[in-house]
């Protein structure tokens, strides 16, 4: 058997404390590990829109009262979240990001804790590295190990409770938190605009046919042409009152520190 000296414990501790999310970070350190792989929400996104972290900080954003917490301080309804997340006005996006991460993160996971979810002591915990594995590959096995213990020693496991402090409330996808935010931003900027003019401005478009034939096939003005769009225009509609009421709600629960939560289907 081969023990670690000081030296490689140590290395064993940086591995085993990196922080560890349940979604994408915006941003993939090295020590971040992450268990789904980004999804882009529209072509050319930057990586840190890929992520439900960023829609958190851009809805929260949008919540008044908080705003009007960081206007003051960090005085007013939003007091306790302030003292976590402080003034998101204050810099950009990533810049804020690396200063707050932690908020999300699981709770690091100590070489002690490791070593007793072993049920072993930490001076005899000892590991078998594989000299022609890649250092990625190695990861990936003390993943796997981890996973293991997550699984057959849950009882014992130290593991079980690890929970960020800002857990995301709900796996979504960042295509439809951008369309969200987005008709809650053209709404905001054009009040007296129509649910149809913002279906328009949000790129809203409908799949429906009529005998295979889409809008721009068929001959304007007769009657099929007019059904059709009709349909199609309560189709944008309909998409449009749907998104609305959920940013709103994304943007209510998001201020009592819950994201993304809303009751809409």
């Amino acid at each position: 058997m081969m023990h670690m000296e000081s030296g490689e414990m140590k290395d064993f501790r940086s591995i085993t404390e990196r922080y560890a999310f349940v979604h994408t970070p915006p941003n993939h350190l090295d020590y971040v590990q992450f268990r789904y792989p980004p999804k882009v929400p529209f072509t050319g996104a930057p990586p840190w829109k890929c992520s439900q972290y960023y829609y958190w900080w851009e809805f929260l954003k949008r919540n008044k009262t908080y705003k009007e917490t960081c206007h003051n301080g960090g005085g007013g309804s939003c007091e306790q979240l302030y003292i976590d997340f402080g003034d998101i006005y204050a810099s950009p996006f990533l810049e804020w990001w690396n200063s707050h991460l932690q908020l999300f993160a699981e709770p690091a996971l100590s070489s002690e804790d490791f070593a007793a979810a072993l049920g072993i002591d930490v001076d005899n915990l000892a590991v078998f590295p594989n000299p022609e594995k890649s250092l990625t590959a190695l990861f990936d096995q003390m993943r796997f190990m981890h996973q293991h213990l997550r699984h057959h020693y849950p009882g014992r496991s130290p593991l079980a409770d690890r929970m960020p402090q800002y857990p995301i409330y709900k796996r979504a996808k960042v295509s439809c938190l951008h369309l969200t935010l987005l008709v809650y931003d053209l709404k905001e900027l054009n009040p007296d605009a129509s649910d149809l003019d913002i279906a328009e401005l949000a790129g809203i478009r409908s799949s429906l046919r009529l005998d295979g034939r889409s809008l721009n096939q068929l001959p304007r003005f007769d009657f099929d042409w007019l059904n059709l769009k009709r349909d199609v225009e309560k189709y944008q509609k309909s998409a449009v009152q749907r998104l609305t009421r959920m940013a709103n709600q994304y943007v209510e629960n998001v201020g009592l520190g819950i994201f993304p939560k809303s009751d809409v289907r």
